[in-house]
């Protein structure tokens, strides 16, 4: 830890596997982080000279389906989920050598590019891949594909705020899919048709922020409370955004770390 109260974390410090990092997840007392390339390193995170007794998630000695992980959700069963081009390893306990399970298209998935996992309040996991969405419930999948909005679409961000009610980020738009009643009702967000979204995230007001190809904005009730054109982050793709305190976020990109302030 420096002064600045950062560590880093990198193959030139020995720690990580892949210096291109993805995604991020928690599981216990592990920050599991997800690479391209170079599967999912484990970080201890009370304890970091432990970090030796926590190996590295890889394809070679695990079940990982591949090394190129693009998305982490751990469940609220603790259940983790490795999204991967080659499809979903799911992995249960703390022996990286058993209790592992794949979701390909063989059992049933939409595609096995999957490019976002999330889990809905109610214990549904929504998967977003290239070619459109599946929602596993309880070993069963539905999915969301042909003759729907997202069809030949990769969705790149899902959020789930309210069960069967989902967000969904896509190259090209941004599609909301209620699916809590008898029907399944889509809705497309007109001002964001062709913009490529990259990251949502809706906060406590409900309010949604969005990364695209363009900048960050938040929307509210149909219209943008504010926008911030990508030139402030550097012209940088974002990948995420994630809650700090009650009105700020973090905002990752391509090329760092950004933290913002929400307009009252």
């Amino acid at each position: 830890m420096n002064e600045a109260g950062w560590t880093d974390y990198s193959v030139g410090t020995g720690w990580l596997t892949h210096d291109s990092v993805s995604c991020l997840g928690q599981w216990e007392n592990e920050l599991l982080i997800g690479t391209l390339d170079g599967g999912v390193n484990r970080l201890l995170v009370n304890g970091v000279d432990a970090i030796s007794g926590a190996s590295a998630y890889d394809t070679i000695w695990t079940g990982l389906i591949s090394a190129r992980v693009q998305c982490i959700l751990v469940d609220s069963h603790g259940v983790k989920w490795f999204g991967t081009p080659k499809g979903i390893s799911l992995h249960e306990g703390d022996n990286s050598g058993a209790g592992w399970t794949d979701l390909t298209t063989a059992v049933g998935l939409v595609s096995n590019d999957v490019s976002a996992i999330a889990e809905d309040p109610s214990g549904d996991i929504w998967i977003g891949t290239e070619q459109g969405l599946s929602v596993y419930m309880n070993g069963t999948i539905v999915n969301y594909a042909t003759g729907t909005p997202v069809e030949n679409r990769r969705i790149n961000a899902i959020h789930v705020h309210t069960p069967g009610i989902g967000w969904l980020g896509c190259m090209g738009g941004l599609y909301q899919l209620d699916r809590s009643g008898t029907g399944d009702n889509w809705d497309e967000i007109p001002m964001f048709g062709g913009s490529n979204i990259h990251a949502i995230y809706q906060d406590h007001m409900e309010d949604l922020w969005i990364g695209s190809d363009e900048g960050l904005v938040l929307y509210r009730e149909g219209g943008l409370v504010f926008e911030n054109d990508l030139e402030v982050f550097k012209g940088l793709q974002i990948t995420s955004i994630v809650p700090l305190q009650e009105n700020w976020v973090g905002v990752t990109t391509l090329g760092g770390v950004f933290v913002i302030e929400k307009p009252i």
